[in-house]
């Protein structure tokens, strides 16, 4: 393919890479919302992280994106903006719990984002433990020890 056809439908060599890593935060909006309505907001963002994550090593491409994007320091700061973006998740958790304060919902969303990208950095650097799933619920069961305490 020519450089020219290339960015006729890529605006930048970044964004392949990035739009195939960041699509992970749409996923997880997406899965957020099919989660049953009487799931707690961080039982229901652990278990959609948990089926992107489940999607993310399944499929290859992603997983050689990821390898890319560790070891390219552009990339990583570009992944790290766009994964930080928690509007991606901010109108699926207003719309599920309509409760939340506003500072209550951005922090949902904050969390979802930052507990999704840990497993992701480790699948990308290869030293994603056999079951990156159990690492993701783990990180979400200390985010809930931690909120427990006083």
């Amino acid at each position: 393919m020519s450089a020219r056809t290339f960015f006729r439908y890529f605006p930048s060599k970044l964004d392949v890479v990035l739009d195939t890593v960041v699509a992970a935060v749409d996923e997880l909006a997406d899965r957020l919302q099919e989660r049953p309505d009487d799931e707690s907001v961080p039982d229901a963002l652990c278990e959609a992280a948990a089926g992107v994550v489940a999607d993310i090593t399944q499929v290859g491409r992603v997983e050689r994106c990821l390898a890319v994007m560790v070891t390219t320091p552009v990339l990583l700061a570009g992944f790290m903006a766009r994964t930080s973006a928690e509007e991606v998740l901010l109108d699926p958790i207003r719309a599920r719990w309509p409760h939340l304060t506003e500072l209550e919902a951005g922090v949902a969303a904050t969390m979802g984002a930052a507990l999704l990208r840990h497993p992701l950095l480790h699948i990308g650097r290869g030293d994603a433990p056999d079951d990156p799933i159990a690492l993701l619920r783990e990180r979400f069961a200390i985010s809930r020890r931690l909120w427990a305490a006083d």
